[in-house]
C-alpha cells in the first residue's frame, strides 16, 4: 500500500499571540509543511517550517526561529519500530536589536524499540540516541540560548512495561 500526504500551513502572527493591531505594529507570516510517504509499514516523512516576522519601521521581531527542514525514516513491524532522522536549523542572521546571531546545525537521531508480550501487558526493550553527530546546537528563540545549549550526544537504552 502507498500513501503520500502532503501538507502546507499558512499562519499569521496572531497565531503565536502576537496581535498585529497593538503599539507593535507587527506583521509576518509562518509557512509550516511537508510531506509523509507510506509504503506497507514503512514511512518517509519531511517536514519544514520558516518564518519572516518584522516591525512596521522594518526592523526584525526578536527571537524569530530559523528555516528549518528534516527528513525521517520510520520501519515497523509487529515486533519491532526503528527510525532515522535529522533536522536541519539553518542560521538566524535577521535578528533584533541586542539580539545575538545564532549558528546553524544539523541534528541526528535514531531510535530501536523492540515489543514483547507478557502475559497481558507489553514491554518494550528500547535504545535512542540523541544528536549523534555531537552538535553545538542553540535554540535561536530561547531567552538563555548564549549560555545553555541543547544537550549534545546522549545513548538512552531501557524498558517500559504498560501495566
Amino acid at each position: 500500500m502507498f500513501y503520500c500526504n502532503p501538507f502546507i500551513a499558512l499562519t499569521t502572527l496572531a497565531a503565536f499571540g502576537i496581535n498585529a493591531s497593538s503599539n507593535t505594529g507587527a506583521k509576518g507570516i509562518c509557512v509550516l509543511g511537508g510531506v509523509i510517504l507510506s509504503i506497507g509499514l514503512s514511512r518517509f516523512q519531511k517536514p519544514f517550517s520558516a518564518t519572516k516576522a518584522e516591525l512596521s519601521n522594518g526592523e526584525n521581531l526578536p527571537r524569530i526561529p530559523p528555516a528549518r527542514i528534516g527528513f525521517g525514516l520510520h520501519f515497523e513491524s509487529d515486533y519491532w519500530h526503528a527510525e532515522l532522522g535529522a533536522t536541519y536549523n539553518a542560521k538566524q542572521d535577521n535578528i533584533a536589536e541586542y539580539e545575538t546571531e545564532t549558528a546553524g546545525y544539523t541534528l541526528v537521531n535514531a531510535a530501536f524499540n523492540y515489543y514483547i508480550d507478557v502475559s497481558d501487558n507489553e514491554l518494550v526493550l528500547f535504545v535512542r540516541g540523541n544528536n549523534l553527530l555531537d552538535k553545538e546546537a542553540r535554540v535561536h528563540a530561547s531567552f538563555i540560548k548564549d549560555t545553555a545549549p541543547l544537550p549534545g550526544r546522549s545513548i538512552v537504552v531501557g524498558a517500559r512495561m504498560h501495566f
